[in-house]
C-alpha cells in the first residue's frame, strides 16, 4: 500500500486495505454500573415452565422456614409453675435448764403442724430435696430466761442461707407441752404464707427482697395483735420492687378493702377504689385466687350482706381445696356473724375435713356448737383450743363465746374486761 500524488487534485492510497482490531481494554466502573444495571431478570427472563417451576421451590422453602420456626416454639416446654420444698431442720437448746426432750417434742409437732400449710404449692419433706431452687429449711433455738422459754423458729433457704424470717415466742417455763403446740401452729401458718406467697402463679424466682418484704407481711398479718398500716407498707414496697407480684397486689387489696373507714363515705370510696385497682393488677397478672374474690366481698357496701354472703360462697364452692379450706373458713365465718349457726357448722366441718390441723377452725367449730346447743361435743375443742392458742384472740374469743353459749354472762364479760383489745365473736 502507497500514497500517490495526483496534480491538482490531492492524494490517493493505492493497494488492498487491512483491518487491523484495536487494543482490549479494562472497562470503566461507569460501563460497569450500567452493564449490571441493564443485566436479566433471572426470573422473568426465564422460559414461563421453569419460572414457575423456581417460584414452587422458593415457596416450599418459606413454607418449610416457617414449620420449623413452629416446631422449635412447640418443642420448647412452657414455663414451669414455681413449686416450694419445706424440710424440719434441727432446734438446739441454748441454755443449761432446758428439758433434753424439749428439742425433739417441738420438732415432732412442727413435723406434724407442717401439714396444715401443705398443698399443691408446697411440699413437706425430710431429705435435702434434689431441686434447690425453691428449697426451704426451718430450725431455730430453745432458751429460758427467767420464769420463760424463748422459742427462735427461723425459715431459711437452703441455698443461700438466706432468712426470709425470723420468728421468736416468749411462753410461760411451765407450760411447755401448751407452748410447744403453739409455736408449732403460728409457725406453720406463717411459714405457709410466705412460702405461698414466694411462688403461687409464678413461673420466675421473686426478687430475695421481695421475699423478706412478703414474709414480714405474713409475720404482721398473723401476729396476736395485727399493725395494717405496717402490712400495706411492707406490700407497697414488694410490689414496687416486682411489679409482677400478684399475690402481693391482691393481699393489699385486701387489707385496703378491710381497714377503709365505713363511717366516712369519702374515705370509703377512695379505699375501695384502691383497692379494686390492685385486684385489677393481680388479675391482670393472672391470677385467680379465694383471695381475689375476698377482695370483692370487702368492697361490697357495708350492709348489703346478701352480696357478700355470695361471694363468700362462691370462693368456698370454687377454691376450698386450693386454698386448704381457708376460703371455707372465711364463709363459715361470714355464716357466724349473720348468726347462721347450723350452717356455720357444716362449712366448719367441711373445714377441718380438708385440713385437720386448723386449731382456728376448731375453736369457731367449737363457738358454733355451743351455740346450737351442742355442749357436750364443744368442751374438748374448746379445751385443745385454750390450750394451743393460750392468750392469742382466738381463745379469748373461744372463752366468750362458750361463756355466752352457755347463759354464764358473768364468765363472759371476765373474759372481755381481761381482754379489751380483742373483739367479741359476732
Amino acid at each position: 500500500m502507497r500514497i500517490e500524488t495526483v496534480t491538482k487534485v490531492g492524494y490517493r492510497l493505492v493497494g488492498p486495505v487491512i483491518l487491523i482490531a484495536p487494543a482490549a481494554r479494562q472497562p470503566l466502573a461507569s460501563e460497569k454500573a450500567f452493564a449490571n444495571d441493564a443485566a436479566p431478570d433471572p426470573i422473568t427472563e426465564l422460559p414461563v415452565a421453569r419460572r414457575r417451576w423456581w417460584l414452587m421451590l422458593v415457596l416450599a422453602a418459606a413454607v418449610l422456614g416457617a414449620f420449623a420456626v413452629i416446631g422449635v416454639r412447640v418443642a420448647r416446654p412452657p414455663s414451669k409453675p414455681l413449686q416450694a420444698t419445706l424440710r424440719l431442720g434441727i432446734f438446739k437448746t441454748v441454755s443449761a435448764d432446758i428439758p433434753s426432750t424439749l428439742p425433739d417434742a417441738l420438732e415432732s409437732e412442727l413435723l406434724r403442724r407442717f401439714g396444715e400449710v401443705t398443698t399443691v404449692l408446697i411440699s413437706a419433706v425430710r431429705q435435702l430435696p434434689a431441686d434447690l431452687a425453691q428449697a426451704y429449711v426451718v430450725s431455730g433455738t430453745i432458751g429460758r430466761t427467767k420464769d420463760s422459754l424463748h422459742f427462735v423458729v427461723n425459715l431459711e433457704r437452703e441455698v443461700t442461707g438466706e432468712t426470709p424470717i425470723s420468728l421468736t415466742f416468749d411462753l410461760p417455763a411451765g407450760q411447755s407441752d401448751p407452748a410447744v403446740k403453739s409455736v408449732a401452729a403460728m409457725s406453720a401458718k406463717v411459714v405457709g404464707c410466705a412460702l405461698h406467697g414466694a411462688v403461687e402463679a409464678r413461673t420466675v424466682p421473686l426478687p430475695e427482697q421481695a421475699v423478706r418484704l412478703w414474709s414480714q407481711y405474713c409475720k404482721s398479718t398473723n401476729a396476736i395483735k395485727p399493725y395494717p398500716a405496717f402490712e400495706q407498707a411492707t406490700l407497697r414496697g414488694a410490689v414496687k420492687i416486682s411489679p409482677d407480684f400478684a399475690v402481693a397486689w391482691v393481699a393489699m387489696g385486701s387489707s385496703i378493702a378491710a381497714t377503709t373507714s365505713e363511717a366516712d363515705i369519702t374515705a370509703r370510696r377512695g379505699g375501695f377504689a384502691e383497692a379494686m385497682a390492685a385486684l385489677a393488677k393481680a388479675e391482670k397478672l393472672g391470677l385467680s385466687n379465694f383471695m381475689s374474690l375476698d377482695v370483692r366481698a370487702k368492697s361490697v357496701a357495708g350492709r348489703d350482706w346478701a352480696a357478700r354472703g355470695a361471694l363468700l360462697r362462691e370462693s368456698a364452692e370454687r377454691f376450698s381445696i386450693d386454698s386448704n379450706g381457708t376460703a371455707t373458713g372465711n364463709y363459715a365465718n361470714f355464716l357466724l356473724n349473720v348468726g347462721r349457726i347450723a350452717k356455720a357448722n357444716d362449712q366448719l366441718r367441711l373445714r377441718l375435713q380438708i385440713n385437720p390441723l386448723s386449731q382456728r377452725a376448731a375453736a369457731r367449730r367449737a363457738m358454733a356448737m355451743t351455740w346450737s346447743g351442742q355442749t357436750a361435743e364443744s368442751e374438748a375443742l374448746t379445751r385443745e383450743v385454750l390450750a394451743t392458742w393460750s392468750g392469742e384472740p382466738i381463745a379469748v374469743q373461744s372463752q366468750i363465746g362458750d361463756a355466752l353459749g352457755r347463759g354464764n354472762y358473768a364468765a363472759a364479760l371476765a373474759a372481755v374486761t381481761a381482754a379489751p383489745d380483742v373483739k367479741p365473736p359476732m
